[in-house]
């Protein structure tokens, strides 16, 4: 075991240590993607020592210390990432709710290696903003899934953690990262209503105020901090993928409120606004959405398509946050691995639409 200054740091050459994987070989504890395709051994399935990867495991009383061996070093971290978000993800023979499943664990296997070693600077940079990449995308693609299948609020957690993480690995560097914009603005966008990201957004606009991405994300922020609804939506619009993905957590809850505030300015027996009008406000893909929405918060939608608003009706709906055709159409599934990666991150920002 080599030390430094009391900090282990990993030997282990491969994506899951030779003991875990005998050990999980012999409990019938492989995952069906890290088993050979058809060799067996007594009808039990064999691991596939190039897919196989390191699970998580919690610490707990009593286990032994970690061992050297059953650490990975940085370049293997790096590796691992790499495997999982560009061969994993893509998996399309099985559901991908599982494939989620397999991946946040193992990422979680990655930073829980990473903080045992305390790896910092780059190498923790980058195993960080592929985390954020792949749970701000399993957020937006698994949104409508029931709480057994997918459940958003630990995703959220995990996201928030790597965020914050981040954050502080940004500001404690001595050199201006490469992404550093892209994830403030992520960062802005997933706590989209909070005063202390807001603050933040600010206090930071003279480093990053010049990047585009992360200067709509700050005048969102101000926008809808002021209650400015059109500017909101309209700002939104601009955004490129990877923060359209972390916004659709937020657009039910501006949906809401925007049919509020329009409730309270239009409500009137003579006075009905039209549903085509409110759906491209609204941001949704059809007609039938805003109406479901509309009679959802009480107010009637008559059959000429037009919206009665009523302030003695009025009930903020509740829904589940759902997938926008709109945001899909922006990107393609066969386009993940590299979405996740960064490397379409410049044709996003290339096809923003003009202040």
């Amino acid at each position: 075991m080599e030390i430094d200054e009391g900090i282990i740091v990993g030997t282990c050459c491969s994506m899951c240590p030779e003991s875990e994987m005998r050990a999980r070989e012999a409990t019938g504890r492989l995952h069906f993607l890290e088993r050979l395709p058809t060799a067996k051994t007594k009808g039990r399935p064999r691991v596939s020592p190039d897919h196989a990867v390191k699970e998580f495991s919690r610490p707990a009383a009593g286990k032994e210390a970690v061992r050297a061996s059953d650490l990975r070093p940085a370049d293997v971290l790096r590796k691992t990432v790499r495997y999982l978000l560009s061969s994993v993800v893509s998996r399309t023979d099985l559901p991908w709710s599982e494939v989620y499943g397999f991946v946040f664990d193992r990422l979680r296997s990655v930073r829980q290696d990473m903080v045992i070693q305390r790896i910092h600077g780059d190498d923790a940079i980058f195993i960080l903003e592929m985390n954020v990449r792949f749970l701000v995308y399993s957020g937006y693609r698994l949104c409508s899934e029931s709480a057994d299948v997918f459940d958003a609020h630990i995703n959220g957690t995990h996201l928030q953690e790597c965020l914050k993480r981040l954050i502080v690995l940004y500001t404690s560097s001595d050199s201006r990262n490469l992404h550093a914009a892209e994830f403030f603005a992520v960062y802005l966008v997933v706590n989209l209503g909070s005063a202390e990201s807001l603050s933040l957004g600010v206090q930071t606009k003279h480093i990053y105020g010049s990047d585009p991405v992360f200067k709509i994300a700050l005048e969102l922020c101000l926008a809808w901090s002021n209650q400015n609804y059109v500017r909101t939506f309209r700002l939104i619009q601009r955004l490129p993928t990877l923060h359209l993905w972390a916004i659709n957590r937020h657009l039910h809850s501006i949906r809401c409120f925007t049919l509020q505030v329009m409730n309270s300015a239009f409500a009137s027996k003579n006075l009905s606004y039209p549903l085509s009008s409110l759906t491209l406000l609204l941001l949704h893909d059809s007609d039938s959405e805003t109406e479901e929405l509309c009679r959802s918060s009480g107010l009637n939608v008559d059959d000429n398509g037009n919206v009665w608003f009523s302030r003695t009706k009025f009930l903020p709906s509740k829904q589940s946050p759902r997938r926008c055709k709109w945001i899909d159409r922006r990107f393609h599934e066969d386009d993940l691995p590299q979405l996740i990666e960064g490397q379409l991150s410049d044709r996003d920002v290339g096809s923003l639409l003009p202040s």
